[in-house]
């Protein structure tokens, strides 16, 4: 039979991992409230710029000089991944899912440059430090400068975004979002009058569209990541306090034996005596 203290020690120890957990759940639901509704605005105003984007191009197609415009007529050149992980652990699968569909896109596009963001991913590429992630106003301009730098100045053709996709407190999957180069569809245009300089329109429509996308990818990706703790911390307390019951009943069982052993020879000496 276990030792009393040695059970001792692990109860003490259960109970303590369950208020740890316990604590981890309480600070992922409180930020997890702070993000609620704000998704839906960031991605209404991407998919807003986006279109607007798409008309400019559009108009822009029947200016001569359009092709010197490369960032939208380049055939080919190189692919930049951006891989959206997590700092902390503790959130099941969730960042090895994110993990393995990066490594299928690098695998499908050889040689690409790759920005990480969140420690869990290192293993790909030294991450990117974020000093406050629920800063999500400052780490979307963060990324999106970084991916306006890429595709202007080091002629990235390609721009992949690896993030998280909510779809209830339940379920998170991974997701890979194609943002670049801008798909453009036959459909004509109404007369668009643009009496500014075409090119720097463009250049700040990208930068504005870039800014508002990874806003509203953050904010699903962080608000993902939350549930996806949130799921294991609970499922972590439901375990430890069945492992906790277990213990009690093994100490309480091994407790009476050890009473009932004793009572046992108390009784046998007072029979030998009489």
């Amino acid at each position: 039979m276990e030792n009393l203290k040695i059970i001792k020690n692990r109860l003490k120890t259960v109970d303590t991992i369950i208020k740890a957990t316990n604590a981890m759940k309480i600070v992922s639901t409180v930020k997890l409230s702070r993000l609620n509704n704000k998704n839906k605005f960031s991605n209404d105003c991407s998919n807003i710029i986006l279109d607007m984007l798409k008309r400019v191009i559009r108009e822009s197609i029947f200016i001569q000089d359009f092709e010197n415009n490369i960032w939208f007529k380049r055939n080919s050149g190189k692919t930049l991944v951006i891989v959206l992980s997590t700092d902390q652990g503790f959130c099941g699968s969730f960042s090895q899912n994110i993990i393995n569909l990066a490594n299928n896109v690098i695998k499908d596009n050889p040689e690409p440059y790759i920005e990480v963001f969140g420690k869990k991913a290192n293993a790909m590429k030294q991450s990117n430090i974020v000093e406050d992630k629920f800063d999500i106003k400052a780490f979307a301009k963060l990324i999106a400068d970084l991916a306006y730098d890429y595709i202007i100045n080091k002629g990235v053709y390609k721009l992949f975004v690896i993030s998280s996709e909510f779809k209830n407190v339940l379920v998170q999957k991974p997701k890979c979002s194609q943002i670049f180069p801008i798909e453009i569809d036959n459909q004509t245009n109404e007369y668009l009058k643009i009496e500014c300089n075409i090119y720097h329109l463009l250049d700040d429509l990208l930068y504005e569209y870039l800014l508002k996308f990874f806003t509203g990818c953050i904010t699903e990706h962080l608000f993902s990541e939350l549930s996806a703790r949130v799921m294991a911390m609970d499922h972590s307390v439901k375990n430890a306090k069945n492992m906790l019951d277990e213990l009690r009943i093994l100490y309480n069982r091994i407790r009476q034996a050890k009473i009932t052993q004793e009572l046992t020879e108390i009784v046998s000496s007072v029979e030998c005596v009489q």
